[in-house]
C-alpha cells in the first residue's frame, strides 16, 4: 500500500513513557532502567526489491543516478544508529514482491540493518510482501525464521484469519515491583492484501476471528495486569499495528465489513490509546516521515 510504490513512507515513532519496571532471556522487552523508557522505531513501505539492481521511482530527476533500494538501507542504519531503539517494527510492504527476483533475499536485504545491528524486531506484512516468489504464507514463515526476529506466525490452537497475528509483552523496570509485570502490550494483526468480496473493492481488512482473538487476548492480560500483586486501578496501555487502515478513517465505515467494532475494540480495551497503521498520524505518539531514496 502507498502511493508510488518507491516512495517510503516510513514512520518513525519514538515511544518515551516513564513507567518502571527483570531481563530474562535475550529477547524480552522491559522498560530501560536508566531513563524508565521504551523506545520503537516503526518502518512502513520499504518496497525493498533487488538492492543495487532496483532504482528508485518518485525522486527528482536529478536523483535518479545511483538512487536504489541500498539507499533505504543506509537510512535505516542512520535511524537505528541515531535513536539506539530497544525494538523495530516493520509494518508491512517491506518488500515489493512484484519487482523482486527472489523474495526471501529481498527480505534478508530489507531487515538487515535492525540484523546487523542486533536490535529485536517484529513484523508484520502489507499488500505487496507476497506479489513475488513467496505466498503469503510463506513470507510470514521466512519473517518467524530470520535471526532476532520475535514475529510470530500465528497464536497456537486457534482458527484464524491471515499470518502473522500475535502480542508481545513489555515488562517494567528491572528491580522494580513492575519487572514481571507486561506494562505495555503490543498487538501485530494482518490487515491482508486485498478484497476477496466482489461487492467491496480495494484493499484487505480485519476479520471477526482477529477480532475475537484480539478481544480475548487483551482481557486476559489486562485482568492479570489488575488483579495480580501488585495490583493496578487501570489497563496497562497496548498499542496495535497492522499495514492496512481501517475503513473508518476515511469511510466513516460506509460498509458492513467488521471493522467498526474493530475499532472501538481498540479504544475501549486500551484506554484510548492509538492504533498504529501504515503511513498514518495517529495520535500524539506518531511522528511521520516520508523519505525518498536519495
Amino acid at each position: 500500500m502507498g502511493i508510488g510504490h518507491r516512495l517510503f513512507p516510513l514512520l518513525l515513532i519514538l515511544l518515551a513513557a516513564a513507567v518502571q519496571g527483570k531481563e530474562k532471556g535475550p529477547h524480552r522487552l522491559r522498560f530501560r532502567h536508566d531513563s524508565g523508557t521504551f523506545k520503537v522505531v516503526q518502518v512502513a513501505d520499504m518496497h525493498y526489491a533487488d538492492g543495487r539492481r532496483t532504482g528508485c521511482e518518485d525522486v527528482l530527476p536529478s536523483q535518479v543516478a545511483g538512487c536504489t533500494d541500498l539507499n533505504t538501507t543506509a537510512f535505516l542504519y542512520r535511524v537505528f544508529r541515531d535513536e539506539d531503539p530497544d525494538l523495530v517494527i516493520f509494518t508491512g510492504d517491506n518488500i515489493y514482491g512484484a519487482d523482486s527476483t527472489d523474495a526471501a533475499k529481498s527480505m534478508d536485504a530489507a531487515i538487515a540493518p535492525a540484523i546487523d545491528m542486533k536490535l529485536p524486531w517484529a513484523a508484520v506484512m502489507g499488500n505487496h510482501d507476497q506479489e513475488g516468489t513467496l505466498s503469503r504464507e510463506g513470507v510470514m514463515r521466512h519473517l518467524v525464521s530470520m535471526k532476532n526476529s520475535l514475529s510470530r506466525f500465528n497464536p497456537d490452537g486457534i482458527e484464524i484469519d491471515g499470518y502473522g497475528n500475535y502480542n508481545l509483552e513489555v515488562s517494567g523496570v528491572e528491580g522494580t515491583s513492575l519487572d514481571e509485570k507486561s506494562v505495555l502490550n503490543l498487538y501485530f494483526l494482518d490487515s491482508g492484501d486485498y478484497s476477496t468480496v466482489p461487492s467491496i473493492k480495494g484493499y484487505g481488512w480485519i476479520k471477526a476471528s482477529q477480532q475475537v482473538w484480539f478481544q480475548q487476548t487483551s482481557s486476559r492480560l489486562q485482568r492479570k495486569y489488575i488483579n495480580e500483586n501488585p495490583k493496578q486501578k487501570e489497563p496497562a496501555p497496548g498499542l496495535a499495528f497492522f499495514h492496512i487502515p481501517l475503513p473508518e478513517f476515511q469511510t466513516l465505515c460506509r460498509s458492513n465489513i467488521n471493522c467498526i467494532a474493530m475499532l472501538v475494540d481498540l479504544v475501549t480495551m486500551h484506554n484510548g490509546r492509538p492504533v498504529v497503521k501504515e503511513s498514518e498520524r495517529v495520535g500524539q505518539l506518531v511522528l511521520p516521515q516520508t523519505m525518498r531514496k536519495r
